[in-house]
């Protein structure tokens, strides 16, 4: 009998940090911004025009089934790949950060945060897991049975 993985990728989207103008700007205050661009990373670096920093390439993997069901329930599955890290992170969307207990997520595994879309500002408790660079790996290319639905 034929099993179905009922977990598809979404395409995957690929960040880049983009060096300014050569300058150095580990001072300077710093938000986090992420732009999804789902394509082949050297497509998109020849589109922009972009010059990756060495060593700084970031592969992100969002996990969902076809019709974004989690995503409509507020769910969130990514992976983040840099080099020989891994980081599976859940989050949870439509929290209001104020009123999560203190406490209530251990210290250096996730945060409650607040997510910009367009106009639209939510929180969201973010969760996230630590993985080997071989369970990174096998989890980006689906042959990681363990987190295979049945």
């Amino acid at each position: 009998m034929r099993r179905t993985v009922a977990v598809f990728l979404v395409p995957v989207c690929v960040a880049f940090a983009v060096a300014a103008s050569g300058e150095d700007r580990t001072a300077d205050p710093r938000a986090e911004v992420q732009v999804g661009l789902c394509s082949e990373p050297e497509k998109i670096i020849s589109a922009l025009g972009l010059e990756p920093v060495a060593g700084r390439r970031l592969e992100v993997w969002y996990f969902d089934d076809s019709s974004l069901g989690l995503f409509a329930h507020g769910l969130l599955f990514r992976l983040r790949i840099r080099g020989r890290r891994s980081q599976l992170t859940l989050k949870v969307a439509d929290q209001d950060c104020t009123k999560v207990p203190a406490g209530s997520i251990p210290p250096g595994e996730g945060k409650c945060e607040y997510d910009l879309h367009g106009t639209d500002l939510k929180g969201a408790v973010s969760l996230d897991k630590q993985l080997d660079e071989r369970t990174g790996r096998q989890l980006a290319a689906g042959t990681d049975r363990r987190y295979r639905r049945r």
